[in-house]
């Protein structure tokens, strides 16, 4: 009988974050098993963007490091055994420290590298408050990314900024979509569209320039006239300030904040939306991704419309599983909900596409397969 392949997910990775969560729940569902050894060593975003801010070479950062990774250490030694070492997000540091503890096991190491952490601290522009620090980030992370054996991402046109930035062959890595946590959002079956009063366009995420909120904001303001929809927000970040000027700039009044909720809530939301908003952002790292919320609403049966780009092109098809539009023009925004009110058969049939799209090529389990089979490779 063969035996299954064993993983020992490893780090300071993000336990809470989705990309963790999705491909450690996948591994599982594809009959991996899966020992975490985890160490926090951050407590939230803002957390990481505070230690570029004030240096990387801070005396109560390292502190910080070096007992976490000192209990780290700890905690593999009594590990039992394991076929590969997986980094988990984010792993710039931690890769280093796996290096030296897989040495004499002689042990292959795959890291999912997701994002690079030196091109979201230029996108935060943390390069002007603390131009050493993101230096040595790029130093960093070129170091880190020679040391694994295969490296996940998750399309193929951030690989390839990868490579321009850093020299790293595409074959090195392995592409591994985003997804969703369908454990959470997802319908067991699709529930057929059914057109309300109230036609309700959904934002959540986090207020960053790579989801393009204030993009929205203008979209919003064009249709502030018709009472029949309404623009609801959910979240935090940076530049909710920002939004909340332009709200009260044009007097919107089809506009609704709210601050994060737990998941249950906010699936309630999801369900009750007409239309789910992917990211609009123009940065680098919003081009080249496909966010979370946007298998979200697939997987929730959804009408999702999101920013045009390369990478959203190569994996759907406009109007036939979701719909992108623009990203420098909200009036084409505009333009697409106004379509998609008053065509409630176009809604019901993109939505339908949309979600057994997920189901057919996204699903947890079905997405990780790929992941399952790149470790299967390397321990050949």
């Amino acid at each position: 009988m063969e035996k299954n392949l064993t993983v020992c997910y490893f780090g300071t990775y993000r336990s809470e974050y989705s990309r963790n969560r999705i491909m450690i729940k996948g591994l599982r569902k594809n009959n991996v098993e899966v020992i975490e050894c985890h160490e926090n060593l951050w407590t939230g975003i803002e957390d990481r963007v505070k230690a570029v801010e004030h240096g990387i070479i801070n005396p109560n950062l390292w502190k910080r490091m070096i007992g976490a990774y000192f209990r780290l250490f700890k905690k593999f030694k009594n590990l039992p055994d394991f076929d590969v070492l997986v980094v988990g997000y984010p792993g710039q540091f931690d890769v280093f420290f796996a290096k030296l503890l897989t040495i004499f096991k002689k042990k292959p190491i795959i890291w999912d590298v997701f994002m690079s952490i030196y091109l979201i601290s230029k996108e935060r522009n943390l390069h002007l408050k603390n131009p050493i620090s993101v230096k040595l980030l790029k130093i960093i992370e070129h170091l880190a990314l020679r040391l694994p054996e295969k490296l996940i991402i998750d399309t193929k046109q951030y690989a390839d900024w990868f490579y321009r930035n850093y020299k790293i062959p595409f074959e090195k890595f392995c592409i591994i979509p985003t997804g969703a946590d369908d454990d959470v959002f997802c319908l067991d079956q699709y529930v057929e569209y059914q057109p309300k009063e109230k036609f309700i366009v959904l934002y959540y995420g986090t207020y960053i320039p790579n989801h393009g909120v204030p993009y929205m904001i203008e979209a919003a303001k064009y249709l502030n006239n018709d009472s029949t929809i309404t623009f609801q927000f959910i979240g935090e970040g940076p530049e909710l300030d920002v939004c909340q000027k332009l709200i009260k700039k044009y007097n919107l009044q089809n506009v609704e904040l709210y601050s994060w909720m737990e998941q249950e809530e906010l699936k309630k939301y999801i369900r009750e939306a007409d239309i789910v908003l992917g990211a609009f952002g123009n940065t680098p790292q919003s081009l080249m991704t496909i966010q979370n919320k946007i298998y979200e609403g697939m997987a929730m049966g959804k009408v999702v419309i999101t920013g045009d780009s390369e990478t959203i092109r190569s994996l759907f098809i406009n109007y036939r599983e979701i719909i992108y539009c623009n990203r420098d023009n909200p009036e084409e925004l505009v333009k697409v909900i106004s379509k998609l009110k008053s065509n409630p058969t176009l809604v019901s049939q993109i939505s339908r596409y949309g979600f057994f799209c997920y189901k057919q090529n996204y699903s947890i389990k079905r997405n990780v397969q790929k992941f399952a089979n790149c470790l299967n490779i390397l321990n050949l």
